[in-house]
């Protein structure tokens, strides 16, 4: 009997194409040897930890901290229900126990179909752990209670403060269910990770980026976003562009794959005014409508390896990148290792294929060097 890889996908199909894609280092061939083998990790070694989710582009704020200041003012561009879907089939298929966050560049709620979106995922992957990062400002507003938002299929809610403290407080309190502020988790209460996966349901209370201590900004928790920001704004609280980035390994291309509003996958979150949906091959780094293979394709693609080689296996680090040398987040639980090794070669949809040699160039400047692979446009 073939062992299946999720509903849908069986050895016969995907995972024999890749098993017969001729992996090329040991590292590689232990990674494709790991899937399928743990119901709860079905892709082994190289399972995502979450997906980032963007189904709302645009903000009903405008804070000096946040990219979004730089999209054209009152635009709201939002997910569709067969983009979702797509999304929300594939994990389903290939990690049904991952988690979506719910938040990147907009606020969630602002979703006309917010509520249809959860249920169509609860529906879909029921093991999925709905994770809703918010401005709360929907909520305050009474477009929608925790009851909605918890009986549509979220899990945890997790509030950015940017109203009324106390209200909130006040509401949380009167929901029934679970809630604490940021740093006051009552004793014996599981956390987010020590959870079962899709156990739920709680709130937590937080203060907003602008309002956080300047040791917490000193330490890599305020993020530049690939130095995308309305820095005359930015500036005033403290920010600055990034020119010589930390020498930190960053896990966050290993663990966190992300897709935008219309299904674009985009090589990580920071990258917010999405400059990878334009960069790979025939102009896209894939779609979640290419399905499981499609995200395969991305996942172990040439810009993914190319970049994980970078950042964990080059002597520069993140600074050999050309997107991660404009960044310092270090948040995040971004240094606990996954997945490290097996980054010389990429998926190309049929088979594994070696990525070129690397080769140092210096920066204009003389500064920073870049690295490039022989024969290949610069990543």
């Amino acid at each position: 009997m073939k062992r299946t890889i999720g509903k849908g996908v069986n050895r016969g199909d995907l995972w024999d194409r890749i098993s017969m894609g001729s992996p090329i280092s040991s590292e590689m061939r232990m990674a494709v040897d790991s899937l399928g083998k743990n119901r709860r990790r079905l892709l082994g070694r190289i399972n995502p930890w979450a997906w980032c989710v963007e189904v709302t582009r645009g903000c009903n704020l405008s804070c000096g901290f946040c990219p979004t200041r730089l999209y054209p003012k009152g635009e709201r561009l939002f997910i569709s229900d067969n983009i979702w879907g797509s999304a929300v089939d594939i994990v389903n298929k290939l990690m049904p126990y991952t988690r979506f966050l719910i938040a990147n560049w907009g606020e969630p709620t602002l979703h006309p179909r917010f509520l249809e979106l959860m249920r169509m995922a609860r529906q879909g992957a029921p093991n999925l752990t709905l994770l809703l990062y918010t401005n709360g400002t929907q909520i305050l507003n009474r477009t929608f209670t925790y009851r909605d938002l918890f009986e549509a299929g979220l899990n945890a809610i997790f509030i950015d403060v940017y109203g009324d403290r106390e209200r909130h407080i006040e509401l949380a309190k009167s929901s029934s269910y679970q809630w604490w502020e940021e740093g006051k988790r009552p004793k014996k209460t599981k956390n987010l990770f020590e959870r079962k996966q899709g156990q739920g349901c709680f709130i937590q209370i937080s203060r907003n980026p602008g309002e956080w201590l300047p040791q917490k900004n000193n330490r890599g928790n305020i993020m530049t976003f690939c130095n995308d920001l309305d820095w005359e704004a930015a500036r005033k609280l403290g920010i600055t562009p990034i020119v010589y980035p930390p020498h930190r390994r960053c896990d966050q291309p290993v663990k966190f794959p992300t897709f935008v509003w219309n299904g674009y996958y985009v090589f990580c979150g920071q990258d917010v005014m999405n400059h990878t949906t334009g960069e790979f091959d025939d102009g896209k780094l894939g779609n979640v409508k290419d399905g499981p293979d499609g995200f395969i394709k991305f996942w172990l693609g040439r810009y993914m390896q190319d970049l994980r080689a970078k950042v964990h296996q080059n002597i520069d680090g993140r600074a050999s990148h050309e997107r991660c040398r404009q960044c310092a987040f270090v948040g995040g639980r971004a240094d606990i290792p996954i997945w490290r090794a097996g980054f010389s070669e990429y998926w190309d949809g049929e088979r594994f294929i070696p990525l070129p040699p690397w080769e140092k160039v210096e920066a204009p400047n003389g500064g920073i060097k870049r690295i490039t692979r022989r024969g290949l446009l610069d990543l």
